[in-house]
Formats: C-alpha cells, structure tokens, sequence
C-alpha cells in the first residue's frame, strides 16, 4: 500500500483513534495538571488581594488571553493526532486569542498612552515570568505529545508547535493567578516569548516522539 493510501485510510478510521487518543489525554493530563499547579502553588502562590475587584477584574483580562489561547490550541492539537489534521484553520484559529490581546493592548494604550511604555512592557519580574510559565508548562506538553502519540499525526511538527501552544495557555493561566505585572504589553512580550519558547519546544520534540 502506497504511503497517501495508508494516511487516508487511518484518516478514515477515525473513532477508534480518537477514543485512544481521549483515553490518553484523560490519564496523562489530569497528573500533569496537578504537577504544575502544586509547583505553582509551592513557589509562587496566588497573588494577594485577588479578590478585590480591580485586581479580579485585571486577572480576568489575562485568563480571557491564556484561556483562549489554551482552548483554541488544545482543541486543535487533539484534531492535529489523526492524519491530515493540521491545516491552515489551525493556525488561521489563532486569530482569536491574539485579538483579545490586541484589544487589551489598545484598551491600555488608550488609557495610559506611550507614558512610561517600556517600564510597563519589562515589568518587573520579565523572564521569571516566562521562565515560570515555560516550566508549567512542560508536563503538559509531555501530556500532550503522549496524548497525540496514541493518534496517527502525519505532521509531527505543526501537532507539536500546537502542543506547545496548548500547554502555555494552560500554564500560563496558572501563573496570572500569581503575575502582578499587570500591563497589556508585558502580556504581549513575556507570556507571548513563552508561547514561542513552548510551541517550539513542542516541534521539536514531536519530531521523534509523534515519529512513524
């Protein structure tokens, strides 16, 4: 059987696939989850006052940043396990999450103009920030890339960087729980590098692990 015959033949058989693929995703998910948010919890812990509402109303801004982000992502990083399952809706999706970040960015930019944007945009605690994050998010990625595995990717490399992507929106919601660098554009520069950082973390490694 020729190769395209073979890929489109998994891609037709696509419950059994996807039932090994959820049935993954259920067992692996959950303790990666619970690994990152108990190394959250023990070195940085929610921030104080969250429940005022300034604060809750600012935390939500960044949760509606990550959230979609991890919901986009993760929703086509399990479509990206079965053959022919990343395609230019996957990235083109990606629109969602970075329009809700322009709109925080404008909406700031609005408020507060060019005044002080580059103390703003570092922040005070920049790569621990993304170092943070990228850490959180390694479990997941793991879980992730297992979760693909029990598929039949035939685009390692796009599953992969959607893995990653997947696994920052998750982290990264953990960790606004914590950041109290509260700016659009230090949303825009260090929770984006550690999107980057994890998405390409993700590609590389699926290139052997969601190997044929």
């Amino acid at each position: 059987m020729r190769t395209d015959d073979f890929i489109k033949a998994l891609a037709a058989d696509r419950t059994i696939e996807r039932h090994a693929v959820a049935r993954a995703l259920l067992l692996a998910a959950p303790l990666a989850a619970a690994f990152s948010a108990l190394w959250f919890l023990g070195l940085e812990g929610v921030r104080a006052g969250i429940a005022t509402p300034d604060t809750l109303a600012i935390v939500a801004r960044k949760l509606a940043f990550t959230g979609s982000l991890a919901l986009v992502a993760g929703f086509f990083a399990l479509r990206a396990a079965r053959p022919q399952g990343v395609d230019g809706r996957a990235f083109a999706a990606l629109v969602l999450p970075l329009a809700v970040l322009a709109y925080m960015v404008a909406r700031e930019t609005a408020a507060f103009g060019m005044v002080d944007w580059r103390a703003r945009m570092m922040g005070e605690f920049s790569w621990r920030c993304t170092l943070s994050i990228v850490l959180m998010a390694a479990p997941l990625l793991a879980a992730l890339l297992w979760a693909q595995s029990k598929g039949a990717p035939d685009q390692p490399v796009g599953a992969g960087a959607l893995a990653g992507l997947a696994a920052t929106g998750l982290a990264a919601s953990i960790y606004a729980l914590h950041c109290t660098d509260d700016s659009a554009l230090f949303v825009l520069l260090w929770y984006v590098l550690a999107g980057a950082l994890a998405a390409a973390a993700g590609a590389l490694a699926a290139r052997r692990a969601l190997a044929w």
